[in-house]
């Protein structure tokens, strides 16, 4: 078989994100893929909030916390009851992380059944 142009294989399923940080329901959820770390501070930064870890020495799979805002913290339209919106981690260096407002998707959330 002839190819006018071979498209690559892409890897299956998501790409492995460093964290996440997810605002829902007036608070900000975390979660960042780190070892051997625990959270030292959380704080809003221009443009963002920013996360700054110290190791620690218990050995855990990811780091989840959670934190709540108040309503100048954040922008407006990240604000809205009953949408949830995700903002992927960026990392600073090996102890700070950054997540920018500018990044922010709105996550779909799932229909619930109601029982009758």
């Amino acid at each position: 078989m002839e190819f006018v142009k071979t498209l690559e294989m892409k890897g299956s399923g998501k790409k492995k994100m460093l964290g996440t940080c997810l605002i829902r329901d007036g608070q900000l959820h975390f979660k960042v893929n780190k070892t051997s770390m625990r959270v030292k501070e959380i704080g809003i930064v221009e443009g963002g909030i920013g996360m700054e870890l110290e190791r620690s020495e218990k050995q855990i799979q990811f780091i989840q916390c959670a934190r709540r805002f108040e309503e100048g913290d954040i922008p407006v339209n990240l604000q809205a009851t009953g949408y949830s919106f995700s903002i992927p981690a960026e990392k600073l260096s090996e102890t700070e992380y950054v997540f920018r407002f500018e990044n922010a998707s709105m996550v779909k959330r799932k229909k619930r059944c109601r029982k009758q």
